[in-house]
């Protein structure tokens, strides 16, 4: 891996090594297939601090495929973002949420396409963080148990969607820091209509 590393590293337009591994925020890159090729150690360290850990070092280090942390119909959407980037040779970025039950936080995740359209390098940057406090300590599973005995949970914005009105997601913090077994992730309408459905 290593020689494969240096050849994609070298493709990475204004950045060398040294200025990749001591940044303090996530970087990671991947190939043109998607496979991680590289990330700092500000990756690790971000998984750690966010509970991550060691699942991140053993499912998403080198060679593992971005993507496989994505399912559903989001990942087909993000696959065609990431492929419109390459081909292009123009970068782009991404806000996403990535809150706990009691810090509410907001990404940036600037992604950068590589030389000769070799890959992606990702960089996510913490915009947004306070404090939350919402009724959401004791939520009752029956009010948000779907008919098919999930529960839904907007991958993006971490609501969660209700039973009988099926139009309202709430925020359940309790679920944001320890999910139940049985939620299922998907995307709620406005954060489909905002992040997805144009890009």
């Amino acid at each position: 891996m290593g020689q494969q590393l240096n050849q994609y590293i070298n493709e990475i337009h204004d950045f060398d090594r040294s200025i990749l591994s001591n940044d303090k925020h996530s970087i990671y890159v991947v190939d043109e297939n998607f496979r991680i090729i590289y990330h700092n150690l500000a990756y690790l360290k971000f998984a750690e601090e966010n509970g991550g850990e060691p699942t991140i070092s053993k499912k998403y280090s080198y060679g593992a495929n971005v993507l496989d942390a994505i399912s559903g119909d989001l990942k087909a959407i993000y696959k065609d973002k990431l492929l419109k980037i390459i081909s292009l040779g123009k970068g782009d970025k991404l806000i996403y949420e990535c809150s706990s039950n009691k810090v509410y936080r907001l990404f940036m995740q600037k992604i950068y396409p590589l030389r000769n359209k070799k890959g992606l390098l990702f960089l996510n940057a913490l915009a947004v963080e306070e404090g939350i406090n919402k009724n959401s300590t004791n939520p009752i599973i029956e009010n948000y148990l779907q008919q098919n005995g999930f529960i839904n949970q907007c991958s993006n914005c971490r609501r969660t969607q209700r039973k009988n009105e099926s139009e309202i997601w709430d925020w359940v913090g309790n679920w944001v820091e320890k999910q139940p077994k049985n939620m299922s992730h998907t995307i709620c309408p406005i954060c489909f209509e905002y992040y997805w459905k144009n890009n």
